[in-house]
């Protein structure tokens, strides 16, 4: 990754992997997540959600440009100081690390579930961190190019699968509309926010390596949208289509969705699909907050490069992917009681604070005489 100094990725490049970052890991397992808290109104609660994530985006980029060339690192050193700073820069990386970690353990728990029952945890980990390291060793820019050539791919067979669903809706799982009541659809809407949009944190460890142009900012907060409202439509059809009780216990219910789909006794099984799909974004995803921990800790211990890194780095994210979690029973209780308050601390918290101190002690530069 030495070579990331020099590679930089276009605004459209940007914009396709925020969507699959929002859509990632979030496309099986948000539908529980929300509607257990919502209701019948989880889909309100997501759809509610769309533009206060469209905000936490914005908070990013304008922190991002009150220093266009540094990383969150720098930021936070130039904010903080150079006592409390490198503090919380660590406390940054323990969270891309273990986020890299956590996305890793689902893609092995989902796979190990329900596709390759009979293989060993530990093959597919070592599988996933393979790819993610070779992903990483070539760098940012084919990465962000691997992205555009399975974007179009990604989104066929998403909006496939919403379209194939429609025949077997039934209005009457949505009523009644309050689900569980106002207090349960802002519930509903904080998880989405907080798991969805707030771990989009990482960006500011990719934004100097955009080549910013004068509709970086209107794209951005696009991509945004159209993240949310495809996170919001699974959450919708899976209500639809498997009732209110069934979205909420099942693990994965978009997964279930998937299976239901039979057209005419021959087109059917579309569930692999869709299980492709959810890793192309969790792939992406993974590989971006682990390219923010690498980044961010070669800026902070003032290395010239990540490079030398890599492989090491690759042996701590398989150990730790594997010891996360004893069962994905576990790790989904943990992470919608305890999970949310850490993205939220990191991915909304903390850089509102960043931004507003370095609002605060931002100094106007005197015009020339």
């Amino acid at each position: 990754m030495d070579n990331n100094l020099r590679q930089q990725i276009s605004t459209r490049q940007l914009s396709l992997l925020v969507i699959y970052s929002i859509v990632g890991d979030m496309l099986l397992i948000l539908p529980t997540i929300v509607s257990t808290v919502a209701g019948h109104a989880s889909w309100i609660s997501a759809f509610a959600a769309i533009p206060f994530g469209i905000l936490v985006l914005w908070l990013f980029y304008a922190l991002s440009r009150l220093y266009p060339d540094g990383t969150l690192m720098e930021i936070i050193r130039s904010i903080f100081g150079k006592w409390l700073g490198p503090v919380i820069c660590v406390w940054y990386l323990a969270y891309f690390l273990l986020g890299s970690a956590l996305y890793m353990r689902e893609v092995a728990d989902f796979i190990k579930t329900h596709i390759l029952t009979d293989t060993p945890m530990r093959v597919i980990i070592i599988l996933a961190t393979i790819t993610t390291t070779y992903a990483l060793m070539k760098g940012l820019e084919p990465i962000a190019r691997s992205a555009e050539i399975f974007f179009f791919i990604f989104m066929a067979a998403l909006l496939s699968m919403l379209v194939l669903a429609i025949k077997d809706f039934d209005l009457a799982n949505i009523r009644p509309f309050s689900g569980k009541g106002a207090m349960g659809i802002a519930e509903g809407g904080f998880f989405s926010v907080g798991y969805s949009f707030g771990e989009l944190c990482m960006l500011m460890m990719i934004f100097p390596f955009v080549r910013h142009r004068s509709h970086t900012r209107r794209d951005l907060l696009l991509s945004g949208l159209i993240g949310g409202t495809m996170l919001a439509s699974v959450v919708l059809w899976c209500l639809l289509v498997l009732g209110g009780y069934y979205t909420s216990t099942e693990l994965f219910p978009s997964y279930i969705l998937a299976q239901t789909i039979n057209i005419g006794n021959f087109l059917e099984r579309v569930e692999v699909i869709l299980a492709v799909n959810w890793m192309f974004g969790i792939f992406f995803k993974c590989t971006l907050s682990y390219f923010a921990f690498l980044t961010g800790l070669s800026r902070l211990t003032g290395m010239r490069g990540a490079k030398p890194l890599i492989l090491p780095g690759a042996f701590l994210l398989f150990g730790l992917s594997y010891l996360i979690s004893p069962n994905i029973v576990y790790y989904t209780f943990t992470m919608k009681n305890y999970y949310l308050y850490w993205d939220i601390t990191n991915g909304i918290l903390l850089p509102l604070i960043l931004l507003t101190v370095g609002l605060m002690r931002r100094k106007k530069v005197p015009k020339p005489a």
